[in-house]
């Protein structure tokens, strides 16, 4: 009888509490102070509380509008032309509908940071990584990285791994460096940087290509003395692309560098296991290998 009634009084209680209580979300944002001639970014330092719980992550809309006229579904966005005025950012929340907050965007004439950097290599490899070194001035600033692709840095000078689509063009990105000094006045340098697009693993085509186990292989029977494999061309050849070709036989014997796969390539194995790779040389220093056991 006496633990029936605990946990009748522990119903209760929470019954009550929950009843009782209401969870507050609070969005908080800060002024922009920005250098005359500099582009702005709203919401840095942007928080959204549920409760006491830190909740960022489960916004689901972001809608800036302000007394300029100026319009944005973007949780950061980028003014290049920033004009004094009233900013307000509502966003939408599980369990909080619509929340609002004003801020005020301010032009500062003086007192002003300096947003610069530099980046290499001049065009990246996509899937490699580019290396940001940051030529501010002053010291003592903070600041934040967008890298153009939805990803950002707090670092000084990050570097960031690129993975542009499938393809053999380039992709560009635009990457903003905003540095903010103690006064809180902020100035942005942006600038684009190249990803070369890289194709498809090359595919050969050779009537000795058996399927096991997810994986081709290249297969000669015994009962042919010399073991000669036959490869009659690339099934997904990416045309002007595709610089250089280099086959690796994988027994020991010299690279061959074919200057297409318009005549077929041969070569005699004595039995074995080998694995032949088979890589391609692109525009900018850019290659993919694909490897057949």
């Amino acid at each position: 009888m006496k633990a029936l009634q605990i946990l009748l009084f522990v119903l209760i209680l929470c019954f009550t509490s929950r009843s009782n209580t209401i969870i507050a979300c609070d969005l908080t944002l800060s002024n922009v102070n920005v250098c005359n001639g500099s582009s702005a970014v709203l919401g840095l330092g942007m928080q959204f509380t549920i409760g006491s719980v830190p909740s960022l992550g489960v916004i689901t809309s972001f809608q800036w509008t302000s007394s300029t006229g100026f319009t944005s579904t973007q949780q950061y966005p980028i003014l290049n032309n920033p004009q004094p005025g009233t900013y307000t950012l509502t966003i939408q929340a599980p369990g909080c509908g619509s929340v609002s907050e004003t801020i005020n965007l301010n032009v500062a004439n003086n007192n002003c940071p300096n947003a610069a950097f530099a980046s290499s290599p001049a065009v990246l490899c996509s899937g490699s990584s580019m290396n940001f070194t940051n030529q501010s001035t002053p010291g003592g600033l903070s600041y934040t990285w967008f890298f153009g692709d939805g990803t950002t840095s707090n670092a000084n000078s990050p570097s960031h791994v690129y993975t542009a689509p499938q393809g053999t063009g380039i992709t560009g990105y635009t990457v903003t460096l905003v540095a903010i000094n103690a006064s809180g006045v902020m100035d942005v340098q942006q600038s684009t940087i190249q990803v070369q697009q890289i194709p498809p693993e090359p595919e050969i085509t050779s009537n000795q290509l058996q399927p096991y186990n997810g994986q081709e292989y290249l297969v000669r029977c015994t009962d042919n003395p010399t073991g000669t494999i036959f490869i009659s061309g690339l099934a997904n050849n990416p045309g002007a692309w595709a610089q250089n070709f280099t086959l690796n036989w994988g027994d020991g014997t010299p690279l061959v560098n074919p200057a297409s796969f318009a005549s077929t390539q041969n070569h005699a194995y004595v039995p074995g296991l080998y694995t032949l790779t088979v890589n391609m040389l692109g525009p900018n220093g850019c290659s993919i290998s694909n490897t057949y056991p």
